[in-house]
């Protein structure tokens, strides 16, 4: 395996930093005063071992890492980079009795996944061909992305997790590709944060995609007051436009918050000031496709097969932490 061993403090899995040593005295009331009180942070990046997908492959590829922080702690910021032309990318957050690192997982050949220290596994296909549903602490479509929360708010990592780095990709050139992929947490004490933020995590899997040209639309029923700082949506090939709103319970009033043309490598939108939607409003999505196939297609993990319609997002305040999954 290629991890990095880098950096004071590094872990087999990735690299590790401390934040900015704390500054000179300063007087009451300057503006060095506020910098000199921030948080510490530290950073750690997880590094997945490259893999090779052939001319024409699709391919859904894992790697499990201990959380080797050895504590909990609050994420203020993510930022990923992963190989061009990559579908998707989940640093999944997921508990170690269900990982490529629990005593009891080997592969299917039998062969153990885990390291001798039993820090990292090995790539492997990813469970269910990649149809996996966890909570995340970092969802990237793009070559390049940076989440940054708002002061105060953050995300919990728990020092007994582990970060299931799962990556889609879907090869159309003529030729292999190298694809290599990692994501760097900020994090500080989770004192440090006053308010917790969690993911939302909306999927069509009652979606029906005739032949020809149509739009899919779905409603999910907001259960609790939310501040959305990040919205993303998420198709397949055969996607055209995706578009999301919020509807108010009272008036029906549709408040526009997201859309994009493009399946490949649609934007993150980075909302500030936070995008409110209230208890008992509505978040409603749908995507336009171009069925050419000559079939309907169903949901699924293919991006070349089956399509999906998907709306992703980061949200504040969650009371503990959790996120929001919901199939419609």
């Amino acid at each position: 395996m290629l991890f990095a061993l880098s950096g004071c403090g590094a872990h087999r899995g990735g690299t590790q930093s401390a934040g900015p040593p704390s500054g000179p005295a300063v007087e009451a009331g300057s503006s060095l005063e506020a910098a000199a009180s921030a948080p510490a942070t530290a950073q750690y990046t997880f590094t997945m071992d490259p893999f090779e997908v052939p001319s024409g492959a699709e391919s859904y590829e894992c790697q499990d890492i201990l959380n080797p922080l050895g504590k909990d702690v609050a994420i203020v910021k993510s930022e990923s980079t992963i190989s061009m032309g990559a579908h998707h990318m989940f640093a999944f957050d997921i508990p170690l009795s269900t990982s490529a690192l629990a005593p009891d997982a080997s592969a299917p050949d039998g062969a153990s996944l885990a390291s001798p220290d039993a820090s990292t596994s090995s790539i492997f296909d990813c469970p269910a061909g990649g149809l996996e549903f966890h909570p995340y602490l970092h969802l990237t479509q793009r070559a390049h992305d940076v989440m940054t929360y708002p002061e105060g708010v953050g995300r919990m990592l728990g020092q007994a997790e582990v970060i299931r780095l799962n990556v889609h990709y879907l090869n159309v050139s003529s030729s292999p590709v190298q694809v290599s992929a990692e994501v760097t947490l900020t994090y500080v004490d989770p004192s440090a944060v006053n308010q917790l933020a969690s993911w939302i995590f909306v999927f069509s899997q009652s979606l029906q995609v005739p032949v020809g040209t149509s739009t899919q639309t779905f409603a999910y029923p907001v259960t609790a007051d939310m501040n959305l700082i990040q919205a993303n949506g998420h198709m397949h090939r055969r996607g055209t436009h995706f578009e999301a709103h919020a509807i108010a319970a009272d008036a029906g009033e549709m408040r526009p918050l997201y859309s994009s043309d493009t399946w490949d490598e649609p934007p993150s939108l980075h909302l500030e000031p936070p995008f409110e939607i209230k208890k008992g409003d509505s978040l409603g999505y749908s995507c336009t496709y171009s069925n050419d196939t000559g079939a309907a297609l169903t949901y699924g993990e293919s991006a070349a097969t089956n399509e999906m319609c998907n709306f992703f997002g980061v949200f504040y305040p969650s009371a503990d932490g959790t996120g929001l999954l919901m199939g419609l």
